[in-house]
Order: structure tokens, then C-alpha cells, then sequence
């Protein structure tokens, strides 16, 4: 089988694929995610659910409907991080060669899944492959819309540079490459990789986590690689990109920021790394004439640091 120009080699077409999605409170998105799972070309997958104590009907939905798929229940909400590693210990435990992170607001093409295994078969040394990603939302127009086609490092260690984003797919981004990081929606990784740098840091509750496995991988000697062949669809408002004025959501993130910084940089300079990417995602705030989200911003920032004191 040969998906996209990949070819999946004969004795290793059924390595164990296994499949983890974080659900919370959102029937609708959790269904219409394994609704595209269920339709992949791949045959060698399996499919865990790890539910972050929603308190709607999700995984009762989950269940009535994809009966097959094993549901594990978290006693309460573990955050992004923790609640992917209750799956990932598990599918780990069971001798995965690959593991699929997804989150529940994702839709996944047929041939994703299949185009991935052949890009980690044909790249021994890469750990971490990501797919691309559209808006699933489309343009008026019907165009698709970028969200994810590659991510390097900018001027400071959690600033990124995405080229493409939020404008039409106009074909400059279909060919692979080795990019500074991949986007936690839709993680592909090397099962063997994990068991040797650990699993995601707990320490996040949300945000960066993703990138602190990036970072620990390359550390290690791994590959982190853009595969545009595999698509997804993510269906974002804010979220991950944290843009809109949100007290919490910029609380979460500029303690997710700090305490990557301060791991990874020591804790003056994690301080100071901290208090200048604040600062520019301020100044860019306010550039754009939204200086609501600049002074929740700093807001957030000052709540972060009495919380640490």
C-alpha cells in the first residue's frame, strides 16, 4: 500500500498503531472525532478514550456509540497533560510501536493515520511527527485554511514561527521537513521514544506541554518532522493560541510559560524569559488595537507571580 507515495513495508504494515483522545464536556466534538477514526484506512489501530470527569452525556455518547472503543473515566479533571499520560502509560504498558495524541475538536482525513506510520518507517530518528492542519471551519469561499504547517523556533524559546497560518492552502507547504515543533491536537509518536524520555510534564496543566516534549526529544537526539501528506482539521476558536481576553485561560498559559522556563533555563533567567515573551505578546496585543487582552495579559502575569510567592 503506498498512501500518498508512502509505502508501508509488507512485514511491518500491522505495527501496533494505538490511538488516545482526551475528552471534556463536549459530546458533539468527541463523536464526530472517532467518527473520522473509525473511517481510517489503517487496520492495525486501537482506540482509547481517557475522559477528564466530564459532567455531561459525552461518555455515555462515546460508548452507545463505538461499543469497540475502550473508555477509561478520570475521578476528576487532570489537565491536558496528566490526563493524555493515564492513556499513554496504558497503551505504553501494551507494547505500542506508535501512539496517536488527538484531541476531541479534531477530524482526522482516512489516509492520516497510514501516512504517518510510513513516514516514521522511512525516518528512524524521528520521534515526533505532525500532520497538517486546517481550520475545520472553511473560508467562505470554500477554501481550506491553514492552521498548522510546520513550527520553528522565534526570536525567544517559546515564540514560534508558523508560516501560512490562518491564510489558504496555496500548495507552499506540502513537502516534508524538520520543523522546531509540533502542536499537541495531533501528536504522532514513536512509542520507543517515550519509554526513553518520559512522558508528558505534569507540571502543565495546559499549554506547552507540547513543546517541552519537542524540546526533551531533540535533547535526546530525535526528529521532530512535518508530514503534509497526513491532514487534519481542527476546529479552534482560541484555544491553544490563546488570543481572545480570557482571565483564565492567559492565567493557565503564563504559568505553563514560567514554569517551562524556569525547568529548562533556571529560575531568574526563567523569570526574565517569562517577562519578555508577556512583554511582546502585550506589545502585539496592543498593535493591534486590542488593549483589553494586553492588560488581562500583565494581569495574569501578576497573578502568576503571587501564586508562585
Amino acid at each position: 500500500m503506498k498512501p500518498f507515495g508512502f509505502e508501508i513495508h509488507r512485514g511491518e504494515s500491522c505495527q501496533a498503531m494505538h490511538i488516545v483522545l482526551l475528552t471534556w464536556n463536549d459530546r458533539t466534538a468527541a463523536l464526530r472525532c472517532l467518527e473520522s477514526v473509525r473511517a481510517s484506512a489503517y487496520p492495525a489501530k486501537q482506540v482509547l478514550v481517557v475522559d477528564n470527569a466530564s459532567d455531561d452525556d459525552t461518555v455515555a455518547a462515546i460508548r452507545a456509540e463505538f461499543p469497540d472503543y475502550r473508555v477509561i473515566v478520570n475521578a476528576t479533571n487532570l489537565g491536558f497533560a496528566a490526563g493524555c499520560n493515564v492513556g499513554l502509560k496504558l497503551v505504553l504498558a501494551e507494547q505500542a510501536d506508535y501512539i496517536m495524541l488527538l484531541n476531541q475538536d479534531t477530524v482526522v482525513d482516512s489516509n492520516t493515520f497510514a501516512c504517518l506510520v510510513a513516514a516514521a518507517q522511512a525516518r528512524p530518528q524521528a520521534g515526533i511527527l505532525a500532520p497538517k492542519t486546517y481550520f475545520l471551519a472553511k473560508l467562505v469561499e470554500g477554501q481550506e485554511r491553514l492552521l498548522y504547517g510546520g513550527s520553528w523556533r522565534g526570536r525567544l524559546p517559546l515564540q514560534q514561527h508558523v508560516p501560512g497560518i490562518e491564510q489558504i492552502d496555496d500548495g507552499s507547504h506540502d513537502h516534508a521537513c524538520q520543523v522546531d515543533f509540533a502542536w499537541g491536537h495531533g501528536l504522532f509518536l514513536r512509542a520507543a521514544m517515550l519509554r526513553e524520555i518520559g512522558l508528558l510534564d505534569e507540571t502543565y496543566f495546559m499549554y506547552y506541554e507540547d513543546l517541552d516534549l519537542c524540546r526533551r526529544a531533540t535533547q535526546a537526539g530525535y526528529e521532530i518532522w512535518y508530514i503534509p501528506e497526513a491532514r487534519m482539521w481542527h476546529d479552534i476558536s482560541d484555544g491553544a493560541r490563546v488570543t481572545s481576553p480570557e482571565l483564565w485561560r492567559f492565567r493557565y498559559k503564563t504559568q505553563s510559560m514560567l514554569a517551562f522556563y524556569q525547568k529548562h533555563y533556571g529560575c531568574w533567567r526563567g523569570h526574565l524569559l517569562t517577562w519578555l515573551n508577556v512583554a511582546d505578546e502585550a506589545r502585539q496585543f496592543w498593535q493591534r488595537g486590542e488593549k483589553a487582552g494586553a492588560k488581562i495579559l500583565w494581569r495574569a502575569w501578576l497573578q502568576t507571580l503571587r501564586k508562585e510567592g
